[in-house]
Formats: C-alpha cells, sequence, structure tokens
C-alpha cells in the first residue's frame, strides 16, 4: 500500500479536530487503500476524492462529512430520519430505517471495533450494519472489522 497523507487541516479547524480526540482511518472506507485520503471530522472515516461520489464530494472549504452520515437512498442525516442511520462497517453506505435493506436489516451489528480502537464514541444517531454478504465476508475475514490488513487480503483474494 502506499503511505498516506491526508488533506492539510486549516489552523482555524485544528482545535476542533485534536478536541474529537479520535484518529481517522489510514484506509479509504471504500477500497481500503491508502493515499492521499480526506478525512471527516464527525468520525474515523477516510476517503479518497476518485472513490467519493459528485454529491459526496467535499464542496468548498475543509468541512468534509463522510456518506456515513446520511441515508444513501434518499440523503436524510441522522435528526432528519427519525434519529439513527445504520452505518455498513466496511464500507461507505449508511441507511435511514426507512430504507435499511432486509439484508441489512439482518445484519446489524450495532458497534464498530475498528473505530472503537480508533478512541471514536459511538454516536447515539448510529449503528452499524453489513450492508451485503461481501461486506459480511470481509468483516468476518477481518476479526469483526478490526483488522484492516485482513480486510484487505480478503479482498485482494476475491479481486485475483
Amino acid at each position: 500500500r502506499e503511505e498516506t497523507q491526508r488533506k492539510e487541516v486549516p489552523p482555524c479547524l485544528e482545535k476542533l479536530v485534536t478536541q474529537g480526540k479520535f484518529i481517522n482511518q489510514d484506509v479509504c472506507q471504500r477500497c481500503w487503500d491508502g493515499g492521499e485520503l480526506y478525512v471527516c471530522l464527525r468520525c474515523p472515516v477516510s476517503m479518497h476524492h476518485w472513490c467519493l461520489t459528485e454529491a459526496q464530494a467535499p464542496r468548498g472549504g475543509n468541512m468534509w462529512h463522510c456518506p456515513h452520515h446520511r441515508c444513501a437512498i434518499c440523503d436524510r442525516n441522522g435528526a432528519a430520519a427519525g434519529g439513527i442511520v445504520f452505518r455498513c462497517q466496511m464500507c461507505e453506505i449508511a441507511y435511514c430505517e426507512d430504507h435499511l435493506t432486509p439484508e441489512a436489516r439482518s445484519k446489524i451489528v450495532y458497534r464498530c471495533k475498528r473505530f472503537e480502537n480508533l478512541n471514536y464514541n459511538m454516536s447515539k444517531s448510529a449503528l452499524y450494519m453489513l450492508c451485503s454478504d461481501s461486506c459480511e465476508k470481509y468483516y468476518n475475514a477481518s476479526d469483526e472489522g478490526s483488522d484492516v490488513n485482513k480486510a484487505v487480503r480478503a479482498m485482494l483474494a476475491d479481486n485475483v
């Protein structure tokens, strides 16, 4: 993997970022590779600009919030969606309760050990799930999502 470079945080936001006390991942939440990453100011998610859709990309300035904070279908955040967004542990997908698929509903895992290891205090407005069979496979191959290297090896094995 290439060495991770994070987008520089402007001095006016440095205090905000350091007060969060969590550490952002050094891999992209979508492709699981390192490199130059945007880091979410609300949670440990990091992503490459090329792994974001146009709607997910930062819009001016450096205040970026990752796709885990809005439903992938209706774009509502937790407050607008009845208080909760279900975030996939292994990819960038998130759903409000109205759009949570039956498959994802059957794979709710409640917590994210990888994020807890990055000192992230779990939000009351989020639960974690596995949105697909592929995400469940990588979750199981990576000690419940906590071992990034094992997840990457499983993904690479599938792409051979």
